[in-house]
């Protein structure tokens, strides 16, 4: 059962000025940890397996916590995530004109936009991770997660599109490019999500922040990335 959202992970191109940006919207630091061994389990979802990266997991009350990876690129000049509407989009789904960062005052981080081909489908599966469908058009819906282990509640918006401009979103893409979540059974999950005919990887177990945690990686039919995460880990 998935019992809480427990981040979002964005592909960071400037670790420090992004940790930074997310301290000027009142985030704050939980850990950094650098040069952490890379799992295995990953290869598969990034374009390029480093034998380590870096992470800074950040928290912000009533928000989405933000878990920053750096995979090693440098030089970029653009912002690693960007928001709209008190909504954070995907990079990899935006075009030059509709990268809108907001002031720090109205910034809220608990919603995201995705474009998916069949939406249908595309319900189906956030459905099966525990969002619950609000609203749905002929090319829209809204989902709504209410966490088991606390009083937030997270949104996704699904938005049909005709060309599907995140099927191919790997972990090293900057930008937004997968969600964490709680499982209170993870080998449950794992089975749930692969009789269901999602692309799961094996299970491994990690030490991160002093901690062991147990994950796994499920892909979904539009590419969207999730990391299952042992409820071992709190």
């Amino acid at each position: 059962m998935i019992l809480h959202i427990d981040h979002i992970a964005i592909a960071s191109c400037d670790f420090e000025r992004d940790i930074n940006i997310l301290k000027s919207f009142g985030y704050k630091v939980r850990f950094i940890e650098n040069r952490l061994k890379n799992s295995e389990i990953k290869r598969e979802f990034v374009r390029k397996f480093t034998n380590e990266h870096d992470i800074a997991l950040l928290d912000r009350t009533d928000n989405f916590s933000i878990e920053l990876v750096n995979y090693g690129y440098e030089g970029q000049s653009f912002s690693s995530f960007y928001f709209q509407e008190n909504s954070l989009f995907p990079l990899i789904n935006l075009s030059d004109s509709e990268k809108i960062n907001l002031d720090t005052s109205s910034a809220r981080f608990n919603n995201f936009f995705l474009n998916v081909n069949d939406l249908d489908k595309a319900i189906f599966f956030w459905k099966t991770i525990g969002f619950c469908l609000r609203e749905k058009t002929t090319d829209f819906a809204i989902l709504i997660f209410k966490s088991l282990l606390c009083s937030c509640l997270y949104t996704v918006q699904l938005i049909k599109k005709d060309i599907l401009k995140n099927k191919f979103i790997f972990l090293d893409d900057i930008g937004f490019n997968s969600l964490a979540i709680v499982s209170s059974n993870l080998n449950a999950d794992r089975e749930k999500f692969k009789n269901i005919g999602l692309n799961v990887t094996d299970v491994d177990c990690l030490n991160i922040n002093g901690k062991k945690i147990c994950v796994f990686f499920v892909s979904g039919f539009d590419g969207e990335i999730l990391e299952v995460i042992g409820v071992n880990k709190l």
